[in-house]
């Protein structure tokens, strides 16, 4: 039986195949407009069954089921079941879908820092996760049906990322005092 990504891959078109993408651009207070009308003409393109989580975009997708905000643990049941994440670089997400083991195509923001938000160029960031993980990076929301078609010609990731410390080092804190 053929693959939606066995046929992304080869170029070709996937009529009657189902491939899920989840496209997810967190809770900046902003939003993520060009991501989501990116994905949302992606998912059109490619014939992708697609669902995003939008958050404060203005943006409405036509072409993906979506919603604004998802619980945590519907976001990672989402995660669990899907070919491929495509995300702003937010560390939560990348986290999330590396443990999922799906794919991931990051679309950093590209705004300039600022004071009060001085991570708002995120390229940085995607370059250098790119270069530790198997990540996709793609910089220009106007070439994400070619990246698209780049992040799922590859394998799902089989990363075991380290444990966080951070429950423990609180625990250890607290049985202290």
């Amino acid at each position: 039986m053929a693959r939606a990504t066995d046929c992304l891959s080869a170029g070709g078109d996937c009529p009657g195949i189902a491939l899920l993408i989840v496209v997810a651009v967190g809770t900046f207070i902003h939003g993520y407009d060009e991501l989501v009308q990116a994905a949302d003409h992606a998912a059109a393109a490619l014939a992708l069954d697609a669902f995003a989580q939008i958050g404060h975009s203005s943006v409405l997708p036509r072409h993906m089921q979506w919603e604004r905000f998802l619980p945590r643990m519907a976001l990672l049941e989402r995660l669990h079941g899907c070919e491929l994440l495509i995300a702003h670089a937010g560390v939560g997400l990348v986290r999330d879908a590396v443990e999922a083991r799906c794919r991931l195509l990051l679309i950093p923001r590209r705004r300039p820092n600022t004071p009060g938000h001085p991570i708002n160029d995120q390229r940085p960031f995607a370059r250098k996760l790119a270069c530790h993980l198997p990540v996709t990076v793609c910089e220009q929301p106007a070439d994400l049906v070619d990246w698209v078609k780049v992040a799922l010609s590859r394998p799902a990731p089989d990363v075991e990322l380290p444990a966080f410390e951070a429950p423990r080092i609180i625990a250890d804190y607290l049985m202290k005092t």
